[in-house]
């Protein structure tokens, strides 16, 4: 029993230890605003129709302009449509199956109340580590499979996430089914389709306009670049787990960690690192069942998670540096040098 209590201190010693180092946000006011477009569009009378999708224009005139010019592509402009544009409306309104999805994450997604008081936490840390940052609205819609997360511009002062809730069905749903030829819906991509993912994948496009994307000419480029987002994240997330970070299985997520330096080494042995073929790079850097050349239980990405791991290591190396020398440090090889990257497996 006495051994048992030093256990439980110790427990709550390391815990505190870890909560300490996180920052303080109870000061900063974080109030992000849902509001359901998926919902609002499926709700129109399609006897009205022009009445109705003016109206609701009116209610969302940015995302309605993103969503029925770029995303749909109803029309090339939205302030001079003609008949036709109405006619695709309605189309979406009878579709059975857009109707059935939007029947199903309304279902799934009627309650988000726990997503709101996420994205509340994950603003406040965001807006504490880039303190400029503007408010930002959440947006839900369904794109028929268009578009997976967006980010827009409502105001000078005001940032949109859009969510496309047809990409968070569940691993239940049975997306091939709409079609078993898209590489969209290959199993290692639809694994993560679901409510875990979602607030990593709607804070992603937003990462990708915090950290400048310049110089991205070798495969290291690519690697320290997703691995700057990927911390970052970590630490607007601070309790996402690794797997949803990484997207990986817990096994693959156990591979990687067991063979750091393998990874490395192969980069390395093969000349890859400093490799700039396009070809080469999109290998090892977009998602795919496995690494090339690797072994089978390498996960795809198995690169970007040496990525992570060396932005990680180079700001272990320095902790007098912040997320803000992170972004401003766009040397990829920089990175790697001063962070004196020495993987082991474990």
């Amino acid at each position: 029993m006495k051994n048992l209590k030093y256990a439980f201190f110790w427990l709550l010693f390391i815990l505190s230890c870890k909560f300490d180092k996180l920052p303080d946000i109870r000061k900063i006011k974080a109030d992000v605003h849902f509001y359901r477009f998926d919902d609002d569009l499926f709700a129109l009378d399609s006897n009205h129709i022009k009445e109705e999708v003016n109206s609701l224009i009116l209610k969302y005139p940015t995302l309605s302009r993103i969503y029925f010019q770029d995303i749909m592509q109803f029309t090339k402009n939205i302030d001079s449509m003609d008949v036709n544009f109405y006619t695709n409306v309605k189309l979406i309104l009878s579709d059975p199956l857009l109707i059935s999805i939007h029947h199903r994450v309304d279902s799934m997604y009627g309650d988000m109340s726990d997503l709101k008081l996420s994205f509340d936490k994950t603003y406040a840390y965001a807006k504490y580590y880039f303190p400029k940052m503007s408010p930002v609205n959440v947006y839900t819609f369904i794109s028929a499979f268009n578009v997976g997360n967006i980010i827009f511009s409502e105001s000078d002062s005001l940032d949109g996430l859009g969510i496309s809730l047809d990409f968070f069905q569940g691993s239940d749903f049975n997306y091939k089914q709409i079609n078993p030829e898209y590489e969209l819906f290959a199993n290692y991509l639809t694994r993560s389709f679901n409510r875990d993912h979602l607030l990593k994948k709607t804070w992603m496009p937003w990462l990708e306009d915090v950290v400048p994307a310049n110089n991205l000419n070798s495969l290291l480029d690519q690697m320290i670049y997703e691995g700057k987002k990927l911390y970052i994240l970590s630490k607007i997330i601070p309790d996402i787990q690794d797997t949803i970070l990484h997207e990986f299985t817990p096994d693959q997520m156990k591979w990687c960690d067991e063979n750091k330096l393998n990874i490395w080494s192969f980069l390395k042995d093969k000349n890859l690192v400093n490799s700039t073929k396009r070809n080469e790079i999109a290998r090892y850097i977009n998602p795919s069942p496995t690494s090339s050349g690797m072994p089978k239980e390498s996960p795809g990405r198995a690169a970007v998670f040496i990525g992570y791991d060396i932005v990680r290591s180079y700001l272990e190396k320095f902790p007098n540096k912040g997320i803000k020398d992170l972004v401003k440090e766009e040397s990829a090889q920089k990175i790697l040098d001063d962070s004196r990257y020495k993987p082991l497996n474990k």
